[in-house]
């Protein structure tokens, strides 16, 4: 478990990191790869996500209030169970993404 609360993680590469349980709140991740990245149960507030590559990222029971997406790739990414209130997801293309009770 780490915690990268307000950290500037613009452009990184976080492919397949496992940062399940993580804190990243306020972090920035404009433009990474979190190509299958596993984010579960993480908090993960207000984090800016824009233009992110999050193809198969697990997010299963994350809280990502007021957290921003837009314009991410969001191709086969599970948020089954994630707390998505008051996000921000503009110009996304969602195909095959899961949203199992999410709120």
């Amino acid at each position: 478990i780490s915690n990268l609360d307000s950290a500037n993680l613009e452009g990184a590469d976080l492919t397949e990191a496992r940062l399940n349980g993580s804190t990243l709140r306020n972090a920035n991740l404009i433009d990474a790869t979190l190509i299958s990245t596993v984010m579960s149960k993480s908090k993960l507030q207000e984090v800016i996500l824009d233009g992110a590559n999050l193809k198969y990222t697990k997010f299963r029971g994350a809280n990502l209030k007021r957290a921003k997406f837009n314009g991410s790739i969001l191709f086969f990414t599970d948020f089954s169970g994630a707390d998505l209130s008051e996000a921000e997801m503009i110009a996304l293309d969602l195909t095959n993404s899961i949203f199992i009770s999410t709120k």
